[in-house]
This record gives C-alpha cells, sequence and structure tokens, in this order.
C-alpha cells in the first residue's frame, strides 16, 4: 500500500515563475540571483526559492495572482504590507 503525502504532493505541482525583479534582494545564504516564485493552490499561494542552495521565504496568500507574487517578493525581501485597518492593533 502506497502512501500519499498531499503536502508533498501540492509542492511537486507547483508553477514556478522567474522573476527579473531589480528589487527583489539575492539569497541571503547563498548570495545567488537565481530566484524563482513559486505559485500554487491556484496562483493563491506563492514564496521565493533560490534555484542554487534551495532556501524558500515565507508564503503569501491572497486572491489576486499579482498581488501574491508582490507580497512573495516582498516578504523575501524582509518587508510587510500594513494591514488595511491598522486601527485594530492601536492602543487607545
Amino acid at each position: 500500500m502506497s502512501v500519499v503525502y498531499p503536502w508533498i504532493e501540492w509542492q511537486k505541482n507547483a508553477n514556478r515563475v522567474i522573476i527579473h525583479d531589480n528589487h527583489l534582494r539575492s539569497c541571503p545564504f547563498c548570495s545567488s540571483r537565481r530566484l524563482t516564485v513559486s505559485l500554487v493552490f491556484e496562483d493563491k499561494a506563492a514564496r521565493v526559492e533560490c534555484r542554487s542552495c534551495l532556501a524558500e521565504g515565507p508564503w503569501s496568500w491572497h486572491e489576486k495572482r499579482e498581488t501574491v507574487i508582490h507580497d512573495a517578493v516582498e516578504a523575501w525581501n524582509g518587508f510587510v504590507r500594513p494591514r488595511p485597518d491598522s486601527g485594530i492593533d492601536s492602543i487607545s
């Protein structure tokens, strides 16, 4: 009996998009510029991956493809987009 691991199958079926972006920082581990954005879940989740050392950035989630790619690049670079309603976390 074969065991199926959905997470691994999900990652194998990812769409990889090569980004040529001057604003995308090089890999913090190997300094490579050979980076791709991996899109999964019908282009609703993405992360940046280094093709040299296989480092992976944090996952970003959004309904729009352009936004999820933008968020994945920003997360790789170390920036975080503010929440739409930043007043929720403010102390009165």
